[in-house]
């Protein structure tokens, strides 16, 4: 969305986030003073000798003092202070990890070139945890105030829609399911009155001056792109009268919202596709990522992969690995690691290749092998090997790949990237016999949005997936991405 006006609620508006943000500093202080208090009494309770050679409390919050400026600082730098943040909290949440470890590693330095006795490395392991805790906790209760005070109308914004389309719809529901924007949805007007929309209607565009002086409307989205220029001037007109701000979804960029950004040529203000940060310098931090945790998870789950072969060699005929052809980045063609979870030929003989449940191929090994995901683990050496990464869209048959590029046009899209061992589909529930279109949908998210925090976000999801699976059932698809 673009914003192309402003108006008085506005300025209040500003007023209010402005002061959320200045609150932001002094609870960022008090946490992190709080949090060097916590790790020095929790190290001098763990050992009762003396935690610094030489030095107490207050040499410690001396060290504070000199870099607490610095800490505020670079929590600015990494915009942790916008007044208006544009990402989710967990997205905040990695900037506060970030910022903290920055921060810890100054202290190190500072410690280090200081002619003091070397602090305890257990009290700055305390340090660098707690401050990471406490000031996700104290954003956390400032963004649930704002929540509750959002429920008192302190800071909100109502916003009309006009458009009962698609791209309306759409934005409806992000309002309506995200009520840390400080948005309050008065409902959609359209070309004509729509009562069976899942979103209120609450008259039509011919409507819009009625609507407005019945509503108290302090900001408008035009997401209907096929109206007239002269009607969305006089929409335009309308809302400088009413000092209300109006803000507008370009026509042709509707569906690439996402991965749009705006820019001038000259003095003209021109809407720019990005590229995909997946490619130049996101492609190589993304690899480096894969190797160093791939080795790790390897390392770490050795044991594990060692019994399953023992387990799978034993259980039935056939060999341990079963390897199947895909297709991956750029329509390139690999083949795929798993531990054997059927019977010898199962496939060819039953003429069946979707996994159904309480599928009949499966050997009773096999079925803990799937319900554990352990099956998966050696496409770690397909990553490894530079086929695959840790998170990405799910590779497919080649077969598959045919009809669905012919079914779905956004399907060929997915091999822009590399597939995955996880995805952010697989993590929302679709996989298996779900919608293939739906898995599209949350791959090109994926794509579109990728970030290493991204594939950090997916990771932990699959893990605690995992669990959930193991101990309590089938996870099923949740809607919204």
């Amino acid at each position: 969305m673009v914003t192309v006006i402003g108006n008085e609620y506005e300025e209040t508006l500003k007023k209010v986030e402005l002061l959320f943000t200045a609150i932001l500093v002094p609870v960022d202080i008090a946490m992190i003073v709080v949090s060097f208090l916590v790790a020095y009494l929790l190290r001098q309770n763990i050992e009762t000798s003396q935690v610094f050679g030489g030095t107490g409390m207050l040499e410690y919050f001396k060290y504070l003092a000199y870099l607490l400026p610095l800490w505020i600082l670079i929590f600015a730098l990494n915009g942790l202070y916008e007044i208006k943040p544009n990402k989710g909290f967990f997205n905040q949440a990695f900037k506060i990890f970030i910022s903290n470890s920055v921060a810890m590693l100054f202290l190190v330095l500072l410690i280090f070139f200081s002619k003091v006795l070397f602090f305890s490395r257990l009290i700055l392991a305390f340090t660098w945890l707690f401050t990471i805790i406490a000031v996700i906790a104290g954003r956390f209760m400032i963004r649930e105030l704002k929540i509750y005070l959002y429920k008192y109308s302190i800071g909100i914004r109502a916003v009309l829609i006009i458009g009962s389309n698609e791209v309306g719809e759409f934005l409806a529901m992000e309002i309506e399911n995200n009520p840390g924007l400080g948005y309050q949805l008065l409902g959609i007007i359209n070309g004509k009155a729509d009562e069976g929309k899942a979103v209120k209607s609450i008259g039509t565009v011919e409507e819009f001056d009625r609507v407005i002086e019945k509503h108290g409307v302090h900001e408008v989205v035009l997401a209907q792109t096929n109206l007239s220029k002269s009607k969305v001037a006089q929409i335009i007109n309308k809302c400088i009268e009413n000092k209300i701000s109006f803000k507008f979804v370009p026509d042709i960029l509707a569906s690439y919202s996402l991965n749009v950004r705006t820019g001038a040529l000259g003095s003209m203000p021109i809407f720019e596709l990005k590229t995909i940060a997946l490619d130049g310098w996101g492609r190589i931090i993304k690899r480096i990522f894969d190797m160093v945790f791939s080795i790790l998870i390897l390392i770490i789950t050795s044991p594990l992969t060692l019994l399953s072969a023992l387990f799978v060699k034993l259980s039935s005929k056939g060999p341990i690995f079963y390897t199947h052809e895909r297709i991956g980045r750029d329509g390139n063609k690999f083949r795929i690691y798993k531990f054997r979870s059927m019977y010898l030929n199962a496939e060819k003989k039953t003429k069946t290749f979707w996994t159904k449940k309480d599928d009949p191929r499966v050997t009773p090994i096999g079925k803990i092998l799937r319900k554990s995901n352990i099956d998966e683990l050696p496409q770690l050496f397909n990553i490894l090997r530079g086929d695959m990464s840790l998170v990405g869209p799910r590779p497919e048959q080649p077969r598959f790949v045919s009809e669905f590029e012919k079914e779905i046009p956004d399907y060929v899209k997915r091999h822009r990237v590399k597939s995955g061992l996880t995805g952010w589909a697989q993590v929302n529930g679709l996989k298996g016999d779900t919608s293939i279109s739906e898995r599209v949908r949350y791959d090109m998210f994926y794509i579109e949005n990728w970030s290493l925090f991204f594939d950090i976000k997916i990771i932990l999801r699959t893990i605690w997936l995992i669990f959930y699976e193991i101990f309590i059932g089938k996870y099923e698809y949740r809607t919204g991405s």
